[in-house]
């Protein structure tokens, strides 16, 4: 039964007073030297805690001071602090309706701010908790110590207001007989406790003492109240005395020593009387009835009376009722506020509902449309598709008709070299056969003269014009098979030995002589440096040999447009240079031209296909284009030195086998 007493002890204990005389001197003339409105809120609000220790009548009076000016001078902040220090100060004198009532305007207020909010719903939501734990509905004052602590500790503001309510949540805990959540609790709050000492608040030895007293550790226990109450006088702070003195009498009740219990159950019971301490009037005066319950009547029935009158203005059925009433009051319109913002998060989740279903309306719109267009796009695309493979498989076509032509042109060019070339033989080999036709048509003259020496000298000579007409003929012979194998390239691309001089010679002649067969007035210099030690090399002669005649066909047209430009200079001796050297395991084979040069923003694409400088119908541009493969195809390189107004070079590198 003593333990409740214990319960409501620690609860009432807000903040430890410093009461001493000086303190509220200096109080008091903080208060008429202070200039801002918010430092006399502040000065008052720490007189009516002061007094609410002492004599509550004074803390009310100063609790009404803070409401009144506050509202003066709207400021709602102060406001919320006067409701609370009210509210503190009635359930000082145990008028718990009137201070439910304090508590829940305060609450009010406090939702109205837009600093310290957090705190001082905090606060008054922890004085709600304290008040319906006082009154005995336990179950009803611990969700209300959870939402306390909840707020001040996201506030942040004045920590060591929750360690009051950490030790509170844990003796309502106690009385619903969860021991474990009470303990946590308890260590939760006990971190406060080394600060709070360090600043002389007298309530730390209060709830140390009980925690030990709980767990049955008594001489620890007694160890702090007696500690409190030495503080307590030295600094005149009756209410903690007083609760002190009770929680020392419940010691020595444990140790079995009544003579000590009474005497200071006693001290707790007069003080309580003298400063209308009713709820520890009432527990003393219970106290002591319970203990002279079976040795002294007169004592017991004296003390049952004064417990009865206390009982009877601090929890009356009137009063019990008005609580009740206001209690239901607040949790009814705090149910019609949470309905209602439910309500509103309701309708907030409908019309988000509503919005996002015509976001996911606008966006299938979207896609349907992106649908649509992508079908069309499809059926574009086929079209060009279509069209672009027509255009590519036209495009083919004419490329293979140009590569036709320009192996055309380069068979005609040859042609018409191998034209001049095989008259040269063909006129050695008519002439010599009519020469034979007149030897012999005199041999058989000097046979019937009988003159056989001169037949024989005639017949000799017959010899020798056939032994000519047989090297000529095979001359015209093997020129026609070389313009034959170019004409048709090469079938199996076959590597064979090949002399890379004669090769380079032949084609330089053949390609002069081509030009020459078209145009009489052409006229070049033509420059072999060859490389003897070269010898034979492993390439593919007829793809090699239309590389060459490549670089040379295109060197003489060069130089002869560069005659053309100079309208005939003396000063300029058109002049084709070919050379090969031997590098090693390599063959380098150079062109060489003094025509124009070509411009440096050329050069990156006259090896490009179709690319030409020469106006249309004179060019398809796959002649050099054609040589690059081909030095590609024997593993070698092509590069180009040039120098505008000077003349071109082209140098080919390969591998000799």
């Amino acid at each position: 039964m003593k333990l409740i007493a214990f319960v409501f002890i620690f609860i009432l204990s807000y903040e430890s007073s410093r009461s001493q005389q000086k303190y509220s001197d200096s109080l008091h003339y903080a208060f008429q030297t202070a200039k801002e409105d918010s430092d006399r809120v502040y000065t008052l609000n720490k007189l009516s805690e002061y007094y609410s220790y002492l004599y509550p009548d004074s803390a009310l009076y100063y609790a009404e001071k803070i409401i009144e000016l506050s509202r003066h001078k709207k400021y709602a902040y102060g406001e919320a602090q006067g409701y609370i220090a009210k509210g503190e100060a009635l359930d000082r004198v145990g008028d718990y309706p009137a201070a439910l009532e304090m508590a829940i305007h305060s609450l009010d207020v406090a939702k109205t701010l837009s600093i310290h909010k957090l705190f001082m719903m905090g606060q008054a939501i922890g004085l709600i908790a304290h008040l319906n734990s006082i009154t005995g509905y336990f179950k009803e004052a611990v969700p209300y110590y959870h939402e306390s602590i909840d707020l001040l500790t996201k506030s942040g503001e004045q920590r060591e207001y929750l360690y009051i309510k950490y030790f509170g949540l844990a003796f309502t805990l106690l009385r619903l007989d969860k021991s474990d959540s009470a303990i946590f609790y308890i260590k939760k709050g006990g971190e406060f406790l080394e600060v709070l000492k360090k600043k002389r608040f007298l309530a730390p030895w209060l709830v140390t003492g009980n925690v030990y007293s709980s767990i049955g550790k008594l001489d620890t226990a007694e160890i702090y109240f007696r500690e409190g109450i030495k503080l307590s006088l030295d600094n005149n702070a009756l209410f903690i005395r007083t609760v002190l003195y009770h929680a020392l009498g419940n010691i020595y009740y444990k140790k079995e020593k009544m003579d000590s219990c009474i005497y200071y159950v006693r001290q707790s019971l007069i003080l309580a009387r003298k400063y209308n301490y009713k709820l520890f009037a009432m527990e003393a005066s219970g106290f002591l009835a319970y203990i002279y319950d079976s040795s002294n009547k007169d004592s017991t029935l004296k003390y049952l009376k004064i417990m009865l009158i206390a009982k009877d203005e601090a929890f009356s059925d009137d009063k019990m009722r008005q609580f009740q009433l206001l209690q239901y009051e607040n949790e009814k319109r705090e149910t019609a506020v949470q309905n209602a913002k439910t309500e509103y998060r309701n309708q907030v989740r409908m019309y988000a509902l509503i919005a996002a279903l015509a976001v996911f309306l606008f966006i299938a719109l979207i896609f349907w449309r992106n649908s649509k267009q992508k079908q069309k796009a499809n059926v574009l695309l086929k079209e060009q598709k279509e069209k672009i493979e027509n255009t590519l498989t036209e495009l083919k076509s004419t490329q293979a008709q140009l590569i036709q032509s320009e192996k055309m042109a380069s068979v005609g060019q040859l042609t018409a070299g191998i034209a001049h070339e095989i008259q040269n033989p063909l006129n050695f080999i008519n002439n010599f056969s009519e020469i034979n036709k007149e030897l012999l048509t005199e041999m058989n003259e000097e046979i019937e003269k009988g003159n056989y020496n001169e037949v024989k000298t005639i017949a000799t000579g017959v010899i020798e014009n056939q032994q000519k007409i047989n090297h000529h003929g095979k001359r015209a012979d093997g020129i026609v098979k070389n313009m034959l194998q170019y004409s048709r390239g090469s079938v199996t691309s076959a590597r064979e030995p090949t002399d890379l001089n004669k090769l380079a010679d032949e084609y330089l002649r053949l390609s002069y002589h081509g030009l020459r067969a078209k145009d009489n007035s052409f006229n070049a210099t033509l420059k072999t440096e060859f490389d003897d030690s070269i010898g034979e090399v492993n390439i593919v002669p007829q793809d090699m040999g239309r590389m060459i005649l490549n670089l040379i066909t295109n060197a003489f047209y060069v130089i002869d447009e560069k005659k053309k430009l100079l309208a005939g200079s003396e000063s300029f001796e058109p002049t084709v240079t070919v050379t090969t050297k031997k590098l090693n395991d390599k063959v380098k084979l150079t062109v060489k031209d003094n025509g124009n040069g070509i411009p440096q923003k050329l050069l990156d694409k006259i090896f490009q296909p179709f690319f030409t400088t020469k106006p249309t119908g004179q060019g398809t541009g796959l002649g050099l284009s054609l040589a690059y493969d081909i030095v590609k195809a024997h593993g070698g390189e092509i590069n180009v030195l040039t120098e505008e107004g000077k003349g071109t070079e082209f140098v080919i590198t390969f591998p000799v086998s």
